[in-house]
């Protein structure tokens, strides 16, 4: 599948003879609520705003919702944004407004009342031109429609995203459009793409730092390198990333980190590490449920570790079930679900979830899975007893397999090895 459309956001802006994208602004306190946001100092800007010192209004109510829903406090952001959308306030507030209670609702798992109340964010910003708004509510959409409806759906949004947050000029705004570009160029398997967007987004952040931001740069990163099989240095930047996230106070990025700690533990044989980390995410993750349903599935991959056939099952079957798959999160679990059901001897329930989880990764556009399940397409018909079909499936692998990150290869020359085993070699 072809490449999104390149970004082309010019991260060395002299070569192109524009002038670079704004830093803070010059006349911008350092105790103003905007600037101590900008640099993730979460519990100072709630302070100031709580004590009066950055005035009153729906502008500084809407400052303080964002605060809260960084640090964790949802119920108290979801009170105060959805108080001040109503039409008394500003187009800027209420947009504003309407963004957070889309992030609130992606984190709860609410994915499309996520995208719709971005949606609005954004159409609000745009209906008075503030390039600023309009660019937030673009990026933030395109987490939701990503997530939700998967890579296939961003394209045109991607193109939009592009033009608000070039006409806000802002250096972490481009950061953050990097990013989202960057996770979407993943899923769909093009990890050289998703590595330069990361690395764009990384220099823009050198040059305006934002501890904040430079967590959500470790992350992505961290996810990077667990797709690209360097586990040691992936476990580095979750690692990073949850140092970051502790001292801005950014509980959201503390857990992922934290469940990206536990899950590259799993892989490196730190069983220990790997069971503390998830129980934490687990104990404490009520408003986030993407996390919930990664820090239960990397538990079930520990308790298969440890073969715990009963214990991993009883795991998922604590993941609500839908009958689609509802966003990326639900369709990373089918990995684990698949394997379990080959431990189980149950090829034909595995067969029914790679079926389902393939078409889903190929209707959301989402390569990197899909190589993935047709592995283990080729694994379950073999355990199946289908040998002309597994046969068919694994040459059709090995075709794709120059598009394959190292560790959908790595499967691949497992199950391949087990067909030449079982069956001889195959054609391929």
């Amino acid at each position: 599948m072809a490449a999104l459309v390149p970004l082309e956001i010019a991260t060395d802006w002299s070569e192109r003879g524009l002038m670079p994208p704004r830093a803070s602004s010059p006349n911008e306190s350092p105790r103003s609520p905007e600037h101590l946001l900008r640099n993730g100092r979460f519990a100072e800007c709630l302070s100031i705003l709580r004590s009066g010192e950055g005035g009153a209004g729906g502008w500084n109510a809407a400052l303080r919702a964002e605060a809260l829903t960084i640090i964790g406090q949802t119920e108290e952001a979801e009170r105060t944004a959805r108080t001040h959308t109503g039409s008394t306030q500003t187009v800027q507030v209420r947009s504003r407004c309407h963004e957070i209670l889309g992030a609130i609702a992606f984190d709860a798992g609410a994915y499309e009342v996520a995208e719709e109340e971005c949606q609005k964010s954004f159409q609000l910003a745009q209906s008075q031109h503030l390039a600023h708004q309009s660019a937030r509510a673009a990026i933030r959409l395109i987490l939701c429609r990503s997530v939700f409806r998967g890579a296939a759906a961003c394209t045109e949004l991607l193109r939009t995203a592009r033009r608000a947050v070039l006409q806000a000029d802002d250096v972490h705004l481009i950061a953050c459009l990097h990013l989202r570009a960057g996770e979407i160029e993943g899923r769909r398997g093009l990890l050289d793409l998703s590595r330069r967007h990361f690395d764009a987004a990384a220099r823009l952040v050198a040059r305006e730092p934002s501890p904040w931001l430079e967590g959500q740069v470790e992350l992505d990163y961290s996810a990077l390198e667990y797709v690209a099989s360097d586990f040691p240095q992936a476990l580095v930047h979750a690692t990073s990333a949850r140092g970051l996230a502790e001292r801005t106070g950014d509980r959201r990025t503390y857990l992922a980190a934290l469940a990206n700690v536990g899950q590259l533990s799993v892989l490196l044989g730190e069983l220990d590490i790997a069971e503390s980390s998830l129980q934490e995410v687990l104990s404490s993750c009520a408003p986030y449920s993407a996390l919930r349903v990664a820090a239960l599935d990397s538990l079930a991959q520990l308790r298969l570790v440890q073969k715990s056939n009963d214990a991993a099952d009883a795991l998922l079957r604590a993941i609500p079930e839908t009958r689609t798959v509802r966003s990326w999160y639900d369709l990373a679990t089918y990995p684990t679900r698949i394997r379990l059901a080959l431990k189980q001897d149950a090829p034909k329930a595995a067969l029914h979830l790679v079926d389902s989880a393939a078409t889903a990764a190929a209707e959301r556009g989402d390569s990197l899975l899909g190589s993935l399940f047709l592995v283990l397409r080729a694994d379950s018909l073999l355990h199946a007893e289908r040998f002309d079909d597994a046969a068919a499936t694994l040459t059709e692998a090995v075709r794709q397999s120059h598009q394959m990150p190292l560790a959908t290869l790595a499967e691949l020359e497992r199950v391949h090895g087990k067909f030449v085993a079982r069956c001889g070699d195959t054609d391929a």
